[in-house]
């Protein structure tokens, strides 16, 4: 999820491609918190714009370096430069993630 640092956040796109109702919900819920009265948040399909695909790449990066499989250590690698910079804070949401791919 990305964080204004200026005055206004005029709008926040959320990947609607492959997630629960359940997990929309919460994510929709978090980000209208996060917006309020600043801007507006939508729905989209990550394939179809650029940018919201990247943040697709990375926000699935992340879920998948909290899944306990193989995979976990390696991308808990590439993730922590990101993190480590500030340029990406993590934040963890209520609900069971398990139930989603």
């Amino acid at each position: 999820m990305l964080e204004s640092r200026g005055p206004a956040c005029n709008e926040v796109i959320i990947d609607d491609g492959r997630y629960s109702i359940e997990t929309l919900a919460l994510v929709r819920n978090s980000v209208g918190r996060l917006v309020g009265p600043l801007g507006s948040a939508s729905l989209a399909m990550s394939h179809v714009l650029a940018g919201l695909q990247i943040a697709d790449v990375i926000a699935n990066s992340f879920f998948n370096r909290a899944m306990v499989t193989q995979r976990q250590a390696r991308l808990a690698a590439i993730v922590a430069p990101f993190l480590k910079n500030g340029k990406i804070k993590l934040r963890l949401l209520a609900g069971d993630a398990e139930r989603d791919n």
